[in-house]
């Protein structure tokens, strides 16, 4: 019975200290640096597309990044890829077909997906609302996918920029 007792209190221990340290371990989803990219006169409510890719994904994937091309103006987009290949912005333009500006991983080492290409979806406060890994042969799906979003979202960041308003 003792043995028991001891077994039961040493699995106890295990799995309390498993979740203290998943706790400890979990990914930052606030505080995503787009303050940079703040400069949104013209965008009542933007929502931030942040498109992860590389040069070396396949076709399919990278021609998905087209249909950024085609969302609405509260969305404001940037493609970012890996430090080595921002020189081949060009490139990149004629294999894909985006029209948005090309930054480097180098400023979001924090936030780099596993899986290229995904495309990260960042609030005007900077928290992350989702991540969309990007999977070829689905057409029109990520531009129904993100309008659908922005709807959903409309309401929170409202009442988000209505609070900032009165506490100044």
């Amino acid at each position: 019975m003792k043995n028991y007792i001891i077994g039961i209190l040493i699995v106890i221990i295990l799995v309390l200290t498993s979740l203290l340290y998943k706790s400890s371990q979990l990914p930052i989803y606030s505080e995503f640096p787009i303050k940079k990219y703040l400069n949104t006169k013209n965008y009542d409510i933007p929502l931030f597309i942040f498109a992860f890719f590389s040069e070396y994904n396949c076709r399919d994937c990278l021609k998905i990044l087209n249909e950024l091309n085609t969302l609405p103006s509260h969305f404001i987009i940037n493609a970012v890829v890996p430090e080595k290949e921002v020189k081949y912005t060009i490139k990149f333009q004629k294999l894909t077909g985006f029209s948005f500006p090309l930054l480097s991983t180098s400023q979001f080492k924090k936030y780099i997906p596993w899986h290229t290409p995904t495309i990260i979806v960042v609030s005007p406060n900077g928290y992350i609302v989702s991540v969309i890994p990007v999977i070829p042969g689905e057409p029109g799906y990520l531009k129904r996918y993100l309008s659908a979003l922005y709807l959903k979202l409309l309401p929170v960041f409202m009442e988000y920029k209505m609070s900032q308003s009165k506490n100044p």
